[in-house]
């Protein structure tokens, strides 16, 4: 900023005996003014991208296998869903998506599993999301479509930061996540998982915050 103030000084003050001070000062300026916005930009697209906010939560009563034992969690999601669905999604480009969810808090009532990190939790977690949606009903509140053939996508956010709040697993620090995008289909009336993909987000920060190595891997019990 220095400099641009003495370019301003210089280029108000200039004669034609000093224009080419005049250019080389306007095209200072011109190009820190670029970078400003440049990076205004950049950092509006980060805080739209990394935004953990939710507009509609939904908490659900949920028991999963954690290592062959089962827990019993309130598991809260912010929810977006869609009556019509979208053409494409954030981690995958080429499914419809029935829903989007950001894993908001895992809450577990009675007994707590000792010895895993958060992101083996929520590994399990996902897990038992992916093998038990063609429950009906099932723990999510949706069915996969059928007959004849029908298909749910569904991509969940979870976060790569996480603490510990009363007990309970939330995001922390910046709230960086990554997506797992999930997709069933039910044919004949059999149904299947279909894919599951994986969409890496950067990693994150934050005080007394765990770290989790990449995103969470699913775990699944025997």
């Amino acid at each position: 900023m220095r400099c641009v103030n003495r370019c301003l000084s210089a280029t108000f003050t200039s004669t034609a005996t000093n224009s080419r001070a005049t250019i080389r000062c306007t095209a200072t300026i011109m190009v820190t003014m670029m970078m400003m916005a440049l990076l205004g930009l950049s950092a509006t697209e980060v805080r739209a991208n990394d935004s953990c906010n939710c507009q509609s939560n939904a908490t659900r009563n949920v028991t999963f296998c954690i290592d062959g034992t089962n827990y019993t969690a309130d598991v809260s999601f912010c929810e977006l869903n869609f009556t019509a669905p979208l053409p494409l999604g954030d981690c995958s480009t080429t499914l419809r998506q029935d829903r989007k969810s950001t894993l908001r808090k895992i809450c577990f009532i009675g007994a707590q599993p000792i010895g895993y990190t958060d992101a083996q939790i929520i590994g399990y977690l996902l897990c038992h999301i992916l093998n038990t949606a063609c429950n009906v009903p099932n723990e999510f509140g949706f069915i996969v479509p059928g007959p004849p053939v029908g298909v749910y996508c569904w991509e969940i956010k979870v976060p790569k930061c996480t603490m510990r709040d009363n007990g309970c697993i939330v995001p922390c620090g910046d709230c960086k996540y990554c997506i797992h995008a999930f997709d069933w289909v039910k044919s004949g009336g059999v149904c299947t998982p279909r894919l599951h993909k994986v969409c890496n987000g950067p990693d994150c920060l934050g005080t007394g915050c765990n770290q989790n190595d990449g995103c969470p891997e699913l775990l699944c019990c025997p």
